[in-house]
């Protein structure tokens, strides 16, 4: 078979035209995302980049000339050139270049831009093999830097001033044309993009999204930019990026972020583990098991059920507020809520503690639309309310609406697997038969989706679901690619120590992208394990970080949380041709932990009596 040539594939990304003219790619598409998927797509698959990182980094020889030294790979990381990317990107990005008429004259820099995209569009080589003179090659490693700079703040609402009009405009854009050919809906929420950024590129071919961190370590296409990430079609996993209008940088600058863990439940029965209805109906080795979550309030109806937790939850954020001057988020692990708990808390955080809180997120238990039920990670972002007026009045918005921002339900990719040794170690075998290989979780993992979040300037998170953590595929391609500077995992699991699984794999995401990662585990389930190995562990928490610290987090006896400080800290990153961001890079450190606790009292199902009506 003959292999695609460099023009066939632009041509395959853009199958109607690269702008609204069908079948016309003679012009470069006006939207800098498409151009980006275009580009980064024929560097990855060629590794054209690689010859770009080898030659930058040797010494050149002194007969090679200026000229020449400027039509190879290597001669991209010139600063000369560097800065004239550069400039074409700005004047791209400051509106200087519209979708032209056939008859417009264009600007120098316009017209260097459109000699780049017209070099690989008409390009007849084969994608490989790549020498260091290959002028597509060296087009398409240009193409993805100017594209890449001119989505400068891109996903940042209030980032950077000097772009703000145009990324607004573009990501309205982006959202209106989505909606226009009906791969969203209508009612999409202003403040989520679109599965990718391009509007010429399909969504099954190539996405993009917007970029937090580009990784320090390894040689890779994810190196080669600062502000997009290419990523793989949404239909491997679906990416949803929630962008929110944030305070400056200048305005939060010293300041630090508290979270509030709460590892619950805090006991867990045997019986809340059992074979399900699907696993009776199986004779094979392997079977599945449920999860009942009796370690909620389980008297009276559901409101009242849902206020009596609000009730406990009220009392810590209290007791953590008179430790530290707000709570910025909220964190439970895997499984710890239900969907009725979790929508009622959520409305009442809003509610109660309305200037400081960011987010809340929750592992829960959650019903699909045809009965099947899935393990996943809730969370809810608040929007930053305006100040009160004299009178006391709020903004018409805020007086209608309880919760402001986004929610996002994410479904575990991976069952759990409970083999023999763990069925024992959690004292499980009265209800689960350790002569069965393994038991596999009950849960539907279809349609997989990947949130990120957007919580202070030039900072987002994501969230994965105990198993994830560990697994590659199909979320941590993603996750290297658009680089978030903090992981939340909620887990159902042991202690959180440095040596056990959740500290193995976490350090390879704090070296490549550079995120800092939370591991967050119930005391219920480490409770027990605890019996089997006579220990006496309560590491409910890990922290990593991509500065190599690492914290093995207790809670003492008699604790109900933990409040973590969080310091947001900036850093330059370069590209591997030597683009420097500026110095806008974020990573997050752990600046303090405090315990928590409150009179359990009132609440005699927090330990696992029978709740109280």
């Amino acid at each position: 078979m003959e292999e695609p040539t460099v023009s066939n594939i632009v041509k395959r990304l853009l199958p109607l035209g690269s702008n609204e003219k069908p079948g016309d790619w003679n012009t470069y598409p006006f939207w800098p995302p498409d151009v980006f998927a275009v580009a980064a797509t024929l560097v990855e698959n060629s590794g054209c980049y690689t010859l770009l990182t080898d030659r930058a980094e040797s010494k050149r020889t002194a007969s090679r000339t200026e000229s020449e030294l400027a039509a190879t790979i290597s001669g991209i990381s010139d600063s000369r050139i560097r800065d004239e990317l550069g400039n074409i990107a700005a004047e791209w990005r400051s509106g200087g270049f519209e979708l032209a008429n056939p008859g417009d004259a264009m600007s120098p820099r316009e017209e260097a831009l459109q000699t780049l995209w017209s070099t690989i569009v008409d390009s007849p080589a084969a994608l490989s093999p790549v020498e260091d003179t290959t002028e597509w090659a060296v087009a398409a490693l240009k193409l993805l830097a100017v594209a890449d700079l001119a989505c400068v703040g891109i996903g940042f609402h209030g980032s950077a001033p000097d772009t703000e009009n145009w990324i607004t405009t573009m990501q309205r854009l982006v959202t209106e044309q989505h909606i226009k050919r009906g791969s969203e809906t209508a009612e999409a929420s202003e403040f989520e993009l679109p599965a990718t950024l391009c509007l010429r590129v399909p969504a099954g071919e190539a996405c993009v999204q917007p970029k937090t961190r580009t990784p320090t370590v390894g040689c890779t296409i994810r190196s080669m930019s600062h502000h997009l990430a290419l990523l793989p079609p949404h239909s491997k996993v679906k990416v949803q990026w929630h962008h929110y209008t944030v305070q400056s940088p200048d305005d939060l600058r010293d300041r630090v972020f508290n979270v509030l863990v709460v590892p619950f439940p805090y006991h867990v029965t045997g019986n809340a583990f059992a074979p399900s209805s699907q696993a009776r109906r199986q004779d094979n080795w392997w079977r599945y098991f449920s999860v009942e979550q009796n370690w909620l309030p389980q008297a009276g109806s559901e409101t009242e059920r849902a206020e009596a937790f609000w009730a406990f939850l009220d009392s810590l954020i209290d007791a953590a507020e008179h430790e530290v001057s707000g709570i910025d988020g909220v964190v439970f692990p895997e499984l710890a809520l239900d969907r009725n708990i979790y929508e009622y808390v959520s409305v009442r955080l809003r509610q109660r503690h309305r200037r400081n809180l960011g987010f809340f997120i929750s592992g829960v238990l959650w019903d699909n639309d045809d009965g099947a039920l899935i393990n996943a990670a809730r969370t809810t972002v608040y929007l930053p309310l305006p100040e009160e007026s004299d009178d006391g009045e709020r903004g018409a918005r805020t007086r209608h609406e309880a919760v402001l921002g986004a929610k996002f339900n994410q479904s575990k990719h991976h069952r759990w697997k409970l083999d023999r040794s763990q069925i024992r170690a959690y004292s499980l075998s009265d209800t689960l038969d350790t002569s069965r290989q393994v038991w596999w979780e009950d849960i539907d993992i279809r349609g997989r989706h990947l949130g990120f979040f957007v919580f202070r300037p030039g900072a987002c998170f994501t969230t994965l679901i105990c198993e994830d953590l560990a697994r590659v595929d199909p979320c941590q391609s993603v996750i290297r690619a658009i680089g978030p500077n903090l992981i939340f995992a909620l887990l159902m699991d042991g202690p959180q120590l440095e040596t056990r699984w959740p500290g193995r794999y976490a350090m390879g995401l704090a070296d490549d992208p550079g995120s800092s990662i939370l591991s967050v585990s119930s005391l219920g389930l480490m409770t027990r394990s605890n019996h089997f190995y006579r220990s006496d562990f309560s590491t409910v928490a890990l922290w990593r970080d991509c500065a190599g610290s690492s914290r093995e987090i207790d809670l003492p006896t008699g604790h109900h949380g933990l409040v973590l400080t969080l310091r947001q800290h900036e850093e330059e990153e370069f590209t591997l041709d030597g683009r420097s961001d500026g110095g806008h890079a974020y990573h997050w450190l752990l600046d303090g932990c405090l315990p928590v606790k409150i009179d359990t009292g009132a609440f005699p199902w927090i330990d696992g009596r029978a709740s109280a009506s």
